[in-house]
């Protein structure tokens, strides 16, 4: 949820997000909790709502800078592949020619260094 956290626009959004985890969270079975330790007595108690969602809020920023950048450089590669495949099939598709359809426009085969990208996986 992180990415999803990162990429969202709206405080809502994000607060939405981190409630959601919280939640999630204290409704497992066994329930989960957010804890913090008492320097007096050296007890673990439960830090509340608030102090949970800030704790969320805070792990899902960190790395953000990192997280950010592999989105980017994933949205990159795929625009990339895209845009392979279009010059692909705008250089390599059947064309109508001469009252007859031609397999390749520049080429038949096609030479392997304009082959179709790998697939996208």
């Amino acid at each position: 949820r992180k990415r999803v956290y990162l990429t969202s626009r709206f405080k809502r959004e994000k607060r939405i997000i981190i409630d959601t985890i919280v939640q999630d969270i204290r409704h497992l079975d066994p329930p989960g909790r957010f804890l913090a330790q008492n320097t007096e007595d050296g007890y673990w108690r439960d830090i509340g709502e608030e102090k949970a969602r800030d704790k969320t809020g805070q792990a899902l920023r960190e790395n953000a800078p990192s997280v950010r950048a592999e989105i980017q450089e994933e949205e990159y590669k795929e625009k990339r592949s895209k845009e392979a495949w279009s010059d692909y099939w705008r250089h390599y598709a059947p064309t109508w020619t001469g009252g007859c359809w031609t397999p390749y426009s520049y080429a038949y085969p096609p030479s392997p260094h304009h082959g179709p990208p790998p697939p996208h996986g």
